[in-house]
């Protein structure tokens, strides 16, 4: 990159940072006001849970945004730092040149394409450690064979031995209620 373009992505990147930090401020303000003065009521202890529901879904969706814008700012800072180490625009994976494309579009990016898309797949490779023991550990390995020993067929299969709504369930090996 040269001078002029270093310059411009600079800008580019304080004014995505400075849209960011009002949008924070701006849904943190929201945040400020409880929930209670929020929907008008007096007391939310007399409401039943699902009634504020919608209430707190929002709240909790506006600290998700946060987190996230917050995220957001922090990367623009590390490109920003980038900028003053004069490693802009290298992947600090491979260490490759990042394309300018791609910097025109995500100009806080640290990752080349390429590696980005291996970061994504090792993503998508993680599995949550629930999901090893639920089921004999169901999951697809990106090669298209799935792991069946115990699948939602069999978890059916196992159920139904006790009995079913068309069978008896504590007349031990009865098969319907005709028997």
């Amino acid at each position: 990159m040269n001078k002029q373009q270093l310059q411009e992505a600079e800008e580019k990147l304080q004014d995505m940072k400075n849209e960011e930090m009002l949008r924070v401020q701006q849904l943190r303000e929201g945040l400020k006001i409880s929930q209670s003065d929020n929907l008008g009521e007096l007391s939310l202890y007399d409401n039943h849970p699902a009634d504020i529901g919608d209430a707190t879904f929002e709240r909790e969706k506006d600290l998700g945004l946060i987190l996230n814008t917050e995220d957001k700012i922090a990367k623009i800072d590390n490109a920003l730092i980038a900028m003053q180490e004069g490693k802009y625009g290298v992947c600090e994976e491979c260490g490759k040149k990042i394309s300018e494309e791609r910097l025109q579009v995500i100009p806080y990016t640290t990752l080349c394409k390429d590696c980005k898309k291996e970061d994504e797949i090792l993503e998508k490779e993680s599995y949550p450690v629930e999901g090893e023991t639920t089921f004999g550990g169901i999951r697809d390995n990106n090669d298209g064979v799935k792991n069946n020993q115990f699948d939602g067929e069999d978890a059916w299969q196992a159920v139904a031995r006790y009995g079913t709504s068309s069978s008896p369930f504590d007349a031990g090996s009865t098969v319907g209620y005709d028997e």
